[in-house]
Order: structure tokens, then sequence, then C-alpha cells
């Protein structure tokens, strides 16, 4: 008694394909659409036509980033998930063009403005 096995490959919508595919799913190049780093995930708009791709940040770390922001543009592989289209890894990012927000003073950038009020006293 003989049992044929069937296996099932899951196909892959090139829609999203920029130009290749390997082992790690789809290689997606876009735009940094939005990024919450409280929530811990954002969006990039591929270049290519197709649903945009969610960035996890456990995704971020393992490539050595803390952040992405909007109008970045990233290149990453990508594979489809239950949920819609998810970066796996990340290939490069490049700034150059995203909207960074200007951040508050280093504590450091204030030590000049203070005055000294009187001399050191040891204590113990």
């Amino acid at each position: 008694m003989s049992q044929e096995m069937k296996i099932e490959t899951p196909e892959i919508d090139d829609s999203i394909s920029e130009t290749q595919t390997d082992s790690a799913g789809n290689t997606v190049s876009g735009e940094v659409k939005w990024f919450d780093p409280k929530k811990g995930f954002g969006f990039i708009i591929p270049d290519e036509k197709g649903p945009d791709v969610l960035v996890h940040y456990s995704v971020l770390r393992r490539a050595g980033h803390d952040m992405i922001y909007p109008g970045a543009k990233i290149k990453c592989f990508a594979t489809k998930q239950e949920q819609g289209w998810q970066a796996d890894k990340i290939i490069a990012i490049d700034n150059s063009n995203a909207h960074i927000p200007e951040t508050s003073p280093r504590p450091t950038s204030i030590l000049q403005s203070i005055e000294e009020i009187s001399d050191f006293k040891k204590v113990t």
C-alpha cells in the first residue's frame, strides 16, 4: 500500500518583487511610510506596485538599526505572511531623503551655562 505525498509550494506574488527572489523571499525596495518605535513597527511603500510591507523592530535590531525615518529609502527581503507582506532582513537603508526630526540638546551641551557657586567639599 503506497501513498503518494503531494508537496505544495507556495506561489510567490511577484507583483511586489523588484528584481530577484531567493530563499528569504522577494527583494523589495521602497520608501519608509512611517515607523513608530513605541509600537515597534512601521511600513514601507514599495517602489514597484503592490501592498505596503510591514517592518518590525526586531528586524531592524538584527540589522544593527534602532530606527527608520519617513522618506528613507530601504531595501529588504520580504515574505508573504497571513496578514500581508513583512520584511525579514534589511539589506540597506539610505537616510539621505529621510525626514529626521531635530532632537533636543544633549545634556552635555548645557554644561557651559552652569555657574560654579562654591568649591567642592570632600564628603564621606
